[in-house]
Order: structure tokens, then C-alpha cells, then sequence
């Protein structure tokens, strides 16, 4: 009879709480907590896409930044639905032990926008105080690490956040924004060079998709962008090469013509 209440119990509990329930979010010693699952890690660089998910793993003894001259580098995070983020905490490791900056960028209008400060820690074996980011709903963002110095890894990261079940109020449903045919795009070196191009929005979107397929390791390491009505002198074209390690960020202005 007792053997049977047992069971009856259990059998309760699971239809109450379901098995995901139980399942820790937390990682030992770290405040905050794993990111949903369905989220996705990939290295910016390609350096070492096998071993990046190893961040959200909810395992400190795995680590991303595997290589010997590994000193510098990024995260790109996807979730599997917007989440409103207040704060990021990293476990890393340095050798020798020395200070590490970090800094946290989000996908916002198809460029990365800094939410966080650059902010340097202390990188021992322990995990470092959380990062606070401005408070937002996000989908993807990218973290960046640099060593200067020292060797680097990221062994694990947690997330201050909440779910967000309805509609992200960032991103009006009704009535939809109308688009432009063209845009006035903005692209910003790593020296902080900036390059205008008025282009047409299917020169923009061609322009992102050989950003975003060279991001995934795939495509061409410059793209040419025609100047079009800057062509200065007995030129039949004139196009400007950027090159896709030099591009900090890039910003889309769209607009109408009449």
C-alpha cells in the first residue's frame, strides 16, 4: 500500500512540476542564471566554434579559448526568444593572472550597439563581478574579451534576466513602419573611420548578407561598394573596398525618395 502511495506521488509531482522544473539554471558559485534553452554560442572569429557553446554548459571545468596565443576574441549569443537583460557574469581565466576587459555589445537594427561599458576585471580562477548591461529586451548579443598580456578563457556565463512572453515593446506590431527604398549606410572602421554610402536598399541587404555569411566563415574578407554618384573624375566606376576584420559596426538609415 505504502509502495503504491509512493508512486501515486511521484506520478503527481511530475504532472505539477514538470521535469524541467528540477532541472538547475544555476551554476555553483555564480550569480544569475544559465541562459533558455535553444540558445546558440558561435566564436565572431571562427576561432574555435566547437568549444564555444561550452560557455552555457552549466560546467566550469570546460572552457572556451583554447589555443596558445589566445588572447583576444568574442562571443556571439542567440536566444531563443527575447529576453529582458539587466546583467552578464563571466568565470574566466587568465595566465598569468591579470586584468581582462570585457565588454558587451547587442544586435540592434542590423548593428552592434555597446550596452555596456568597457569594463576591466580582475581574472583569477574565480568568477568575476557581473557586468551590468542597460536594461533591455535583447535576442542576441555579442561579448568581446581582451587579455591584452595575458592568455584568456571563458569557462562559464550567466544571465541576469526575465522571460519576455509578449510582444517585445521595442518592436512595434501595429501599425508597421513603412520602408524606404533607400538607405544612407554607415560603416564604422576599427581605427573610428567612418564611411558613408548612398545606396539603394537591395545594395544594403546584399551588403549584410556577405556580412553575415562572412560572420558564419563563409565568403569573400573584402567587399566592394559602388560610390555611385561620388564618382569624382574620367572614372567609368569608382568602389570602395572594406575590409570585414576592419568593420567595427555599420548603421542602416533608410529613406524615401519621391
Amino acid at each position: 500500500m505504502k509502495k503504491h502511495l509512493t508512486l501515486l506521488l511521484v506520478l503527481i509531482l511530475l504532472v505539477v512540476f514538470p521535469v524541467s522544473a528540477f532541472a538547475s539554471s544555476k551554476v555553483d558559485t555564480m550569480e544569475g542564471l544559465l541562459p533558455p534553452k535553444g540558445t546558440t554560442v558561435v566564436d565572431s572569429k571562427n576561432f574555435d566554434n566547437n568549444t564555444a557553446m561550452s560557455v552555457i554548459d552549466g560546467d566550469l571545468t570546460t572552457q572556451w579559448g583554447p589555443t596558445s596565443d589566445f588572447f583576444s576574441g568574442s562571443l556571439e549569443i542567440t536566444f531563443p526568444q527575447t529576453l529582458h537583460l539587466s546583467s552578464v557574469q563571466i568565470a574566466g581565466k587568465a595566465s598569468p593572472m591579470d586584468n581582462v576587459t570585457y565588454q558587451i555589445f547587442a544586435y540592434k537594427n542590423g548593428t552592434w550597439e555597446a550596452i555596456s561599458k568597457k569594463e576591466v576585471r580582475f581574472v583569477s580562477d574565480e568568477a568575476s563581478e557581473p557586468i551590468s548591461v542597460t536594461p533591455g529586451n535583447y535576442e542576441k548579443i555579442k561579448i568581446t574579451v581582451d587579455g591584452e598580456r595575458s592568455w584568456v578563457c571563458i569557462k562559464e556565463i550567466t544571465f541576469g534576466y526575465e522571460l519576455n512572453e509578449g510582444p517585445d515593446p521595442e518592436k512595434p506590431t501595429d501599425p508597421e513602419q513603412t520602408k524606404g527604398n533607400r538607405a544612407l549606410l554607415v560603416v564604422t572602421m576599427t581605427t573610428g573611420l567612418e564611411k558613408e554610402f548612398d545606396l539603394s536598399m537591395d545594395e544594403v541587404n546584399a551588403f549584410i548578407t556577405w556580412y553575415e555569411n562572412k560572420q558564419g566563415g563563409s565568403g569573400t574578407a573584402s567587399y566592394a561598394i559602388n560610390k555611385h554618384n561620388n564618382n569624382k573624375g574620367p572614372f567609368s566606376a569608382r568602389k570602395d573596398y572594406v575590409i570585414f576584420d576592419k568593420i567595427l559596426t555599420f548603421e542602416v538609415n533608410e529613406y524615401t525618395t519621391k
